[in-house]
Formats: C-alpha cells, sequence, structure tokens
C-alpha cells in the first residue's frame, strides 16, 4: 500500500498543488482571511493554515485528496506504532545549525542570512527530507496522534503533517541540532506545529526569503522562530496582512548587495526586457513594445529567464522574427548584461532589484498585461515603492 499512495501522492498531489490563479481577487483573500476560526494552540494555527492551501483546489478534488488521506494515514499509523525512540535520550549538539537544503532552490549561497553562519559555530547543510513515509521520534508521535483528536476526519491534514514530523524526526535523531533553518517554506501547512516543537525543547525553527515576494494566501498563518525579511515593508504584509507569527528581522541578502561598479559603464543598448513568469499573451504584447524602439532606432535585447523551459521556444519565435537581439544567458553574465544596457525593463522579476541596488535605471512593465500590473499594486510590490519608471512613460518620451 505504501508505493501506491507514493505514486497516487505523486501523480495527483503533488504535480496539481497549483496555489496561483491568473489574477488573484486580494480582497476575496482578505476576506477568507477574517472568516477562519479564531485559533488558539498551534494546531489549529496549522489547520487554518491548510484551509488557505485547499482554498485553491476545487470540491471535488479536495474530496479526492481526503480519501487519499485515509490510505495514507493506515500506512503512516503502521510507522507510527513502532515509532518511540524518545529525544531525551539523544544528547542535544549546541551552537550547531541544520541548514535543509531546497529542491526548489538549491543554489541558497545569495540569499541565507550571514548571521546564521556567525550565531552558530557549526552550520551542516541538509540535503532536502523528501520521504513520503518514515519513523517518528516518540514527541513527534504524540504530537501527531494530537492533530487526528482535533480533527479526526481530516485525513489529508494528519497527512501533510506527518510528513513534516518524519523530516523533523529525522533531524532529531541525526543530529538532534540547536537549530534547523529552511527555506521556500512559507506554504508549509505544518511549521506552527514543528516550531511549537523546537521551541518547548529550546531550540529554534528558522526560515528566511528566497526572493521578492508578492501577498500569497498560502502564506498566510506561517509561524518561525524567526524569519529574515528583505525589508521592513515585508513585516507589515507578513504579520499585520497574513497574520504570521515569528521574530522577524530584516536582513540584506547578498544578491541585493552592491557587487559590480557598473556606475561607468557606457551602455550599448537602449533597454534590455528580462523575462520572468510571463504569458504567452505578454510575450507578443512585449515583442511589439520593443520593435517599436527599434523602429525609433534604439537598439534594445532581452534575456531569458534560466529556468525557464516553458516559453522559451515561443520567446525565440516572436523575437527573432521581430529581429530583436536574444541575450545568451549561459555565456553572459547579469553583471556584463546590466553594463551593457541604459533601462532594466521587466514586469516580476529579481533581476529589477538587482539592477536598482548597482544604481541602475529600472522599468516596470505596465503595459503587457495592465491586469497583472494593478493586481501587483494589491499585493505589495515592493518594487512600486522604490525608483522606478514604467514602460509606458518610456514610449511616451
Amino acid at each position: 500500500m505504501k508505493s501506491v499512495v507514493d505514486i497516487l501522492h505523486e501523480k495527483f498531489v503533488a504535480k496539481n498543488l497549483e496555489t496561483d490563479i491568473e489574477e488573484p481577487e486580494v480582497s476575496a483573500w482578505l476576506d477568507f482571511l477574517d472568516g477562519l476560526p479564531e485559533a488558539k494552540t498551534n494546531i489549529e494555527k496549522a489547520y487554518n493554515k491548510y484551509l488557505c492551501r485547499m482554498y485553491f483546489f476545487p470540491a471535488l478534488k479536495r474530496i479526492i485528496m481526503n480519501i487519499l488521506g485515509f490510505f495514507a494515514d493506515i500506512v503512516a499509523i503502521m510507522f507510527a506504532t513502532i515509532s518511540n525512540k524518545p529525544l531525551e535520550n539523544i544528547e542535544k549538539k549546541c551552537d550547531t545549525l541544520i541548514l535543509e537544503k531546497s529542491r526548489d532552490v538549491p543554489d541558497f549561497s545569495d540569499v541565507v542570512p550571514q548571521e546564521l553562519y556567525c550565531s552558530y559555530k557549526e552550520v551542516i547543510v541538509e540535503e532536502n527530507y523528501n520521504k513520503k513515509f518514515g519513523l517518528l521520534c516518540k514527541e513527534t508521535r504524540t504530537i501527531w496522534f494530537s492533530v487526528i483528536r482535533r480533527y479526526p476526519f481530516k485525513f489529508f491534514f494528519h497527512y501533510w503533517v506527518y510528513m513534516e514530523l518524519v523530516a523533523h524526526s529525522f533531524f532529531f535523531h541525526k543530529y538532534n541540532p540547536e537549530a534547523v533553518a529552511v527555506y521556500v517554506n512559507e506554504r508549509n501547512v505544518a511549521s506552527p506545529i514543528i516550531t511549537e516543537l523546537y521551541e518547548k525543547r529550546g531550540r529554534k525553527f528558522i526560515s528566511f526569503m528566497h526572493g521578492e515576494y508578492l501577498l500569497k494566501l498560502i502564506q498566510a498563518h506561517m509561524k518561525f522562530s524567526k524569519y529574515y525579511v528583505w525589508d521592513d515593508t515585508y513585516i507589515e504584509m507578513f504579520r499585520d496582512v497574513l497574520k504570521c507569527e515569528a521574530d522577524f528581522i530584516a536582513y540584506k541578502p547578498k544578491k541585493l548587495t552592491k557587487r559590480w561598479h557598473l556606475e561607468n559603464s557606457k551602455p550599448t543598448y537602449y533597454c534590455t526586457y528580462y523575462f520572468g513568469d510571463e504569458t504567452e499573451k505578454t510575450i507578443y504584447e512585449i515583442a511589439k513594445v520593443f520593435q517599436q524602439f527599434e523602429n525609433q532606432g534604439y537598439r534594445c535585447k532581452i534575456r531569458l529567464h534560466p529556468r525557464d523551459i516553458v516559453h522559451t521556444e515561443l520567446i525565440k519565435k516572436v523575437f527573432e522574427r521581430s529581429g530583436i537581439e536574444i541575450e545568451d544567458n549561459k555565456k553572459m553574465s547579469l553583471e556584463e548584461s546590466l553594463a551593457e544596457t541604459q533601462y532594466v525593463v521587466g514586469m516580476q522579476t529579481t533581476v529589477l532589484f538587482e539592477a536598482l541596488t548597482e544604481g541602475k535605471k529600472i522599468v516596470i512593465d505596465d503595459i503587457s498585461d495592465p491586469k497583472h500590473f494593478k493586481n501587483l499594486q494589491d499585493r505589495w510590490y515592493r518594487l512600486l515603492k522604490c525608483d522606478h519608471a514604467l514602460l509606458s512613460e518610456l514610449i511616451n518620451q
């Protein structure tokens, strides 16, 4: 049964955890948050977070997921019955931090808070724990049974919490560290429960931002001992709007620290568009705008997102047909790219933050998808509060 549940989870659930609709109605999200029951325990806080995740699933899919959770519970209970190793018998490793490497963003070197390295004598990087089933320690088994007693028929919620408890039982058994730091973890349903698990034993559960964030319902009700944000704007968004709990600490990641000296560079391109998460429609609209610049005698180019695998071929086809240069991001570094462009253009990409840090002129695209641009305003897009121009202004110059 274990292998069957694994396959169903991977095929049906993991590949269908779509949490964003094209243009979310932020007011509806906030009304939903206000309508959630008051949480008095961390299990209840975790359940509220679970409801925020389930918000994006249609009713039928929720039913199917809960059925899947029922069968997963059967397997998990089998493991729980043989999970009896107590933490009291494991020696705590003081001044040791476990940094769990995320599968989604394996390179964390440019975003990890340097304070973590200064606060602990030993930092051990551990690969993301990615097992659907495993042993619990005696203490996490007790917590999991409490979750089941509180919400007896929410089987998929049980399973989601169980997977997290298994991962942290592994960290306790192998290292028993003073703290664990995770990232790309804001939507973790179990974070309030895991934080309580660590803090009750004099330890810390820590996380930090890995990129620029917009307001998202799935990030609501997260809880950590410490959470590092890129500036105070995010503290207000997480704490006051999304009802998150943590000791919020503002820091400047390496990627937003001035690394290059581009002040004396002599741009040879008028503007470069840095793609992020554009749609097919916006690709064509961007091509029209850049064709207009080219017709006016301005030299332009575009740069693909390094991890884009969905629209790469379409972008190449559209812009090659328009005669607009496509920069090779494998041969040209971001530093070289920024050095040779006057205006850095994009809609929602971390490159705009990096360019602003380096003193470049940034331009936010308000033309290719006006509805999405309006949505960025509603979702606390931080760059809109920084020194910037709009693409519509650049056209009308």
